[in-house]
């Protein structure tokens, strides 16, 4: 007999698929990010960029 691991809630998959929309913009931003920033300044807005996404997440799946 083995572990049944389905799960029959809609917000999973939901969830699963914003969470992949993020990571692929995230990514998006950060190449950004590195092509056009000066090398100085790369740290800050990488880092601002980093909070900024985290706090749109947190605002889009709420």
């Amino acid at each position: 007999m083995g572990l049944d691991l389905r799960v029959n809630e809609t917000w999973f998959s939901t969830g699963a698929w914003q969470l992949a929309i993020y990571a692929i913009l995230l990514c998006v931003a950060f190449i950004i990010v590195y092509t056009i920033v000066p090398r100085f300044l790369r740290g800050i807005v990488s880092a601002a960029t980093m909070l900024g996404g985290i706090y749109l997440f947190a605002k889009w799946i709420s």
